[in-house]
This record gives C-alpha cells, sequence and structure tokens, in this order.
C-alpha cells in the first residue's frame, strides 16, 4: 500500500525526524553517499564536501558535511537513527 494512502491516514505527514545532519572526515562524502546508492537504493550524491542522501521516497535526508576533526565538535556522540528501506529482503 502506498504512504499515506492507508485508511484513516489521509491527512498525515512524516513523523519524527525527517533529516539529521553529521560530520564526516575530510573525502569522504562522496564514499558514504556511494555506499547509500549502492547497498539501500537511495537518491545520494555529493559535492562541493556535502553528502546528501535521501530515503525511500525522500521522506528522510540525511546530510553528510566534511569537516576537520575539532574535538567535541565533530566527535562521534553516539547518535543512531533509524532508515525505510524499499526493498528490505535484497
Amino acid at each position: 500500500m502506498a504512504a499515506g494512502c492507508r485508511p484513516g491516514s489521509e491527512g498525515s505527514t512524516v513523523l519524527g525526524i525527517a533529516s539529521v545532519s553529521l560530520p564526516c572526515r575530510p573525502g569522504t562524502a562522496n564514499g558514504i553517499c556511494d555506499f547509500y546508492r549502492r547497498i539501500f537504493g537511495f537518491d545520494a550524491h555529493a559535492e562541493g564536501g556535502k553528502g546528501i542522501v535521501r530515503s525511500v521516497g525522500g521522506a528522510q535526508t540525511i546530510e553528510f558535511v566534511e569537516m576537520e576533526d575539532e574535538g567535541d565538535k565533530t566527535a562521534y556522540t553516539g547518535d543512531h537513527f533509524c532508515i525505510y528501506i524499499s526493498d528490505f529482503k535484497r
């Protein structure tokens, strides 16, 4: 069933976090986008030190921003999130 077509959900919009921005090391955004494109089939591209990944239907966006390590500013904080996958069996 297509998104928003479930009976009673006609007026629904995306709930939760629709976009997240994460730091990554310089020169890695293109490789990250390639991973999401090959493995998950997402729309992903990198340009100018920034990678944009859009999940199934574009409901969620992950932005990878290349930046030099600045200690606490770029350190991994343990964040995690889930993403929608169009072909889970594959």
